[in-house]
């Protein structure tokens, strides 16, 4: 429920107040927000990974950063409390053109898009199979494999911060170049770069593991975050925008949330118990490439033009 309601919602705001030759650049500071909040979540577990035992980070060292996250619930009361429609949607609901029910409309008009968007935002396995497949299939004697697992937290810091970074520089090219070329770079580099790092951490070779893990998530899946927020805007009206973009995102998120069982259920018990995971990897790049490829690119569309039919 937080999820689907404060990320679209912070995404639509975000978009329905930003030029129209920025929109992307502004909206990417919404996904550059979540990622900064991964390196929080690394920068917490790192020290406790490193003072607990095994038994005690499993049993209570967990609930630590959760109760710590508290702090959160004052942050967002705050924000809510001070914010206003943006003008475009306070236009529309001053001429009685917002519906009573956004759902009816938006299942009516734009079912086909809330598709699209449900499949692209596939390509957050990617990011689950990274963050916690790829951390149990390297420190689990089960696979043959035991590195140490501040290796993987440190290569997880590392691409979270460096994506901090890139995802607003790679915004700033889609404003110029377009949703599409970005996006689709960004979803091939997923399925070349999560081979590459599940194959360096089979062989151990840390170097390998921080520089493919970096790469994946602060260059190639970086540029998936940095566009999604306004291609997903950019297919919906602004009256149904923000249900569009939160159903059809989180449906396909929640694939990435089963995404680690999945990957567990396909990875063999010994070294190369890595490759069925990669080929999943790359089927799931394939789907999100298709459903971004069949739109239509609308970076230049005026706000007003968007989500005709």
């Amino acid at each position: 429920f937080s999820a689907a309601g404060e990320q679209a919602g912070a995404n639509s705001m975000s978009f329905e107040h930003a030029p129209e030759n920025r929109r992307a650049f502004v909206t990417s500071w919404t996904l550059g927000g979540t990622q900064a909040g991964q390196l929080i979540a690394s920068a917490v577990f790192l020290p406790l990974a490193a003072l607990l035992s095994d038994d005690a980070l499993h049993t209570w060292g967990w609930r630590i950063p959760f109760w710590l996250s508290a702090a959160m619930l004052v942050v967002g009361f705050v924000v809510r409390r001070t914010l206003d429609e943006t003008p475009v949607f306070a236009a529309e609901a001053a001429h009685d053109e917002i519906p009573d029910v956004p759902l009816k409309a938006l299942f009516r008009s734009h079912s086909t898009q809330v598709l699209r968007v449900f499949f692209a935002a596939t390509i957050s396995n990617v990011g689950t199979i990274f963050a916690v497949f790829a951390l149990s299939f390297g420190t689990n004697p089960e696979y043959a494999i035991n590195m140490d697992k501040s290796v993987l937290l440190w290569t997880s810091a590392a691409g979270n911060g460096l994506a901090i970074l890139t995802i607003p520089l790679l915004a700033v090219l889609s404003d110029r170049v377009g949703r599409k070329p970005v996006f689709l770079a960004g979803i091939l580099g997923c399925a070349i770069m999560t081979t590459v790092f599940l194959w360096s951490i089979s062989i151990q070779n840390t170097a390998l593991v921080v520089i493919a893990g970096t790469v994946l998530i602060g260059v190639a899946y970086a540029a998936t975050l940095a566009v999604w927020p306004s291609t997903y805007a950019e297919m919906f009206p602004t009256k149904v925008r923000l249900s569009g973009t939160a159903i059809g995102t989180q449906f396909g998120f929640a694939t990435a949330g089963l995404a680690p069982l999945a990957a567990a259920a396909l990875a063999t018990h010994s070294p190369d118990g890595w490759i069925p995971v990669a080929i999943y990897a790359a089927v799931i790049c394939a789907v999100s490439a298709l459903a971004v490829g069949a739109g239509k690119e609308t970076y230049r569309t005026p706000m007003a033009q968007l989500g005709d039919r």
